[in-house]
């Protein structure tokens, strides 16, 4: 079954896994739980736990999971807070990744673009502090 057009409207995160899960033991929970994962061109289940590149390819314990319709995909929000080998997991809509946990906000420093500072006597070019410390 080829659900590649309506893969990311199905998708779910899956958090709280065990480090031991793998995408065989999650299709196993979702197939038990009457369930049907997506499936792309070549057959694979579109399953896919993220693990750690540097730690052993470890689980990171989440991952995200791609369901084969609507129907699939409501019942498999239903399970939040089921248990997988002694965890209560946490599923819930995929998150679209250009959606900033931060909002607008830019990055860098509590200034954010205000130079007011910058008028302050202690921040000229004869400020006594050296090596940018703070003094005590």
């Amino acid at each position: 079954m080829d659900t590649t057009n309506n893969s990311q409207q199905y998708t779910i995160y899956i958090g709280n896994l065990p480090w031991s899960e793998t995408n065989e033991s999650l299709l196993s929970f979702f197939e038990t739980n009457g369930l049907q994962v997506a499936q792309d061109e070549s057959g694979e289940y579109m399953i896919k736990i993220v693990t750690d590149n540097q730690n052993n390819n470890r689980s990171k314990g989440f991952g995200f999971v791609t369901l084969a319709d609507e129907e699939n995909y409501k019942k498999a929000l239903e399970l939040n807070g089921t248990e997988i080998s002694g965890r209560n997991v946490t599923i819930q809509p995929k998150q679209d990744r250009s959606a900033s946990r931060y909002g607008n906000f830019r990055r860098g420093g509590a200034n954010f673009g205000n130079n007011s500072r910058r008028s302050n006597s202690n921040y000229g070019s004869n400020h006594s502090r050296r090596g940018g410390g703070y003094s005590r």
